[in-house]
Formats: C-alpha cells, sequence, structure tokens
C-alpha cells in the first residue's frame, strides 16, 4: 500500500511500508506454520521413538525366546532310580536335565550336563509385568524339593505371560510333565510348546501406548521316545533284501543320539 506524503514545500513524496494489520495478520500466519510445525516434528519424533522401543521388544522377545527353546530341545533323561534327569514342569515353570551347559574354560572339571530351572515371579517395577528367572547348574545331583541358594538370572522384565504345553504325539497337549511319577514315568514329551506375550509399557503411563508381542514356539525333543520313527523289522516277505536292508539302515540315520548311560552326577569327565 503506497501512503503519499506532503512536504513542507508542498512537493508530494511516495514511501511504501505495512500497516499495524497487515504485521498482525503476518505475525498470525507465522504463528500458525510454526504451531503446524513443531506438532508435525513432535509426532514424528514420538513415532520414531516408539518405533525404536517396539524394535527392542521384539529384539528381546526373539533372544529370549532363542534361549529357551536351545535349552528345552537338548532335554535329556536316562532312567535311574535316583532320578538324576528328569523333566517337571507345568504352565508356567518348568526345570529339567538338558545338555546345553557350556564350560567357561576347557580346563573346567565339567560336562555338558546341567539341570535348567525357568520360573516367573512378579516385577515389582511394572505392575501386570513379570520377571524371567533362569537358572543353570554346573552339575547334576537330581531334583531336590528345594536347592539352597539357587541362583537366577534376569532374563527379561518385560513378560507378561509363559505358558508351556507338553504333547507326546504332537496333537493333544497336557499342561503339566512329571518323570518322576507314574504316567508318565521316564518318559519326556515329543513337543513342548511355548507361548511368550511381552508387553512394553509406555513410561507415561498411558496404556493406549503399550505396544505387545506374542511369539510361539514348537520345541521337538529328539531325545524322547516318541520323537523316533517306529522300525519296521518285517515287510510281509514282499521287499527285497536289498531294500529292507536299506530301510532299516535310514531308520537307524534318523534316530537322534542318545546320550551316554554312564551319568557323572558331578559333572566331571573321567
Amino acid at each position: 500500500m503506497a501512503t503519499r506524503i506532503t512536504t513542507k514545500k508542498g512537493s508530494p513524496r511516495n514511501t511504501s511500508g505495512f500497516t499495524l494489520i497487515e504485521l498482525i495478520l503476518a505475525m498470525v500466519i507465522l504463528s500458525i506454520l510454526g504451531t503446524y510445525t513443531w506438532i508435525s516434528m513432535d509426532t514424528a519424533f514420538k513415532t520414531q521413538k516408539a518405533v525404536e522401543r517396539f524394535a527392542d521388544l521384539y529384539e528381546q522377545a526373539s533372544a529370549v525366546t532363542g534361549k529357551v527353546t536351545m535349552d528345552v530341545s537338548q532335554m535329556f533323561l536316562i532312567p535311574s532310580s535316583q532320578n538324576l534327569t528328569y523333566l517337571k514342569g507345568d504352565e508356567g515353570n518348568i526345570a529339567f536335565t538338558s545338555l546345553s551347559h557350556v564350560p567357561l574354560t576347557s580346563m573346567a572339571k565339567e560336562s555338558e550336563q546341567t539341570e535348567i530351572i525357568y520360573q516367573t515371579v512378579a516385577n515389582e517395577n511394572r505392575r501386570g509385568l513379570k520377571l524371567l528367572q533362569r537358572s543353570e547348574t554346573r552339575f547334576i545331583d537330581g531334583l531336590k524339593e528345594k536347592k539352597e541358594e539357587e541362583k537366577f538370572e534376569i532374563l527379561t522384565g518385560q513378560l507378561e505371560s509363559i505358558v508351556f504345553e507338553y504333547s507326546k504325539d504332537g496333537v493333544d497337549y497336557v499342561k503339566s510333565w512329571d518323570t518322576t511319577e507314574r504316567d508318565n514315568k521316564d518318559k519326556l514329551p515329543k513337543i513342548i510348546k511355548l507361548q511368550l506375550t511381552f508387553k512394553e509399557g509406555d513410561p507415561t503411563g498411558q496404556p493406549d501406548e503399550e505396544r505387545e508381542v506374542f511369539l510361539e514356539s514348537y520345541i521337538d525333543i529328539p531325545m524322547s521316545e516318541f520323537y523316533s520313527p517306529v522300525q519296521q523289522t518285517k515287510q510281509d516277505g514282499k521287499g527285497k533284501k536289498g531294500e529292507n536292508t536299506n530301510n532299516q539302515n535310514n531308520q537307524n540315520n534318523q534316530n537322534p543320539q542318545q546320550p551316554s548311560n554312564n551319568i557323572n552326577p558331578m559333572g566331571v569327565d573321567g
């Protein structure tokens, strides 16, 4: 907008500038643009943090599931009157002997035999969540009602639930298994189903911001007698002798290697 100004000598002079209304409108527009920019950036940062938290939670859930799967898949049992090797588990806790122990040094008087316990306790710092604890021994000495000074390590504090189910045929599952009792005396299940639910609570305490990860795994137990295929010793006299021999060799190769019957309770070689 041009403004006409007349000097004392009467000669007009044109100048250009902004009125007060124009300045106010410009400030309002700039403030609106700034507000929308700030909101967009804040939303982007929150989304980035939420994605990072979910990625961390999923990575943690995958690591825990992998650890449990590795321990359980190497479960073993050798029948004995002392019950040195065993499996005793329910829906939320499990104790068993495994071949997953790794000695700290090559000179350590230990073997791969170990007793492993997974259990859950309430997380006092996160309401509704649990701590998943794991213990591992350097040798096996059999199942006891209460072991002295069990040392547990915490695998995660963001566990909402953990469920173990046991099956001898991969079809029907039960919620508990005990190899020291009559029903499953000295018998390991063929498959153990593992279900884990992890939850990441938002630090602000807003329920809508919580993220959840659910993982499910079916763990084969090669040491189980239910896992081994049934060998056929007769084929109604119709098969050739060479074919029978090859079938028997193939079935023998499919059978998992069983641990030695010579159990050393102290885990010391020799």
